[in-house]
């Protein structure tokens, strides 16, 4: 289902832009697979990760839809592919729950 109506043909660079919004998840600030090859949502500095786990990092919002849209957006599942506006995040989130020790 795309987000919205396509003209048919419509290209971005080389991709069709209907695969491009076919993968893309309601609150990214752009098209999915837009961003650095291989990079996902939870690598971006713009992720707002909320600390939930669930089988793995719990879907949060996007820090660059809500400055664009100037309102809070969807989660956006943790391995969602990045879009053009991503950002290295300083510290990556691991994909499990990190577990504490009890020094």
């Amino acid at each position: 289902m795309a987000l919205f109506d396509l003209t048919p043909g419509l290209h971005r660079g080389d991709q069709p832009v209907a695969q491009l919004a076919a993968r893309t998840h309601k609150g990214q600030a752009h098209f999915a697979g837009t961003g650095p090859a291989g990079k996902q949502c939870r690598q971006c500095a713009r992720w707002m990760f909320v600390g939930q786990w669930r089988h793995g990092p719990a879907p949060s919002p996007c820090g660059k839809y809500r400055e664009l849209m100037r309102q809070k957006g969807k989660p956006v599942p943790y391995g969602a592919a990045a879009c053009k506006f991503f950002e290295p995040r300083a510290q990556e989130i691991p994909l499990a729950k990190p577990v504490r020790s009890h020094a």
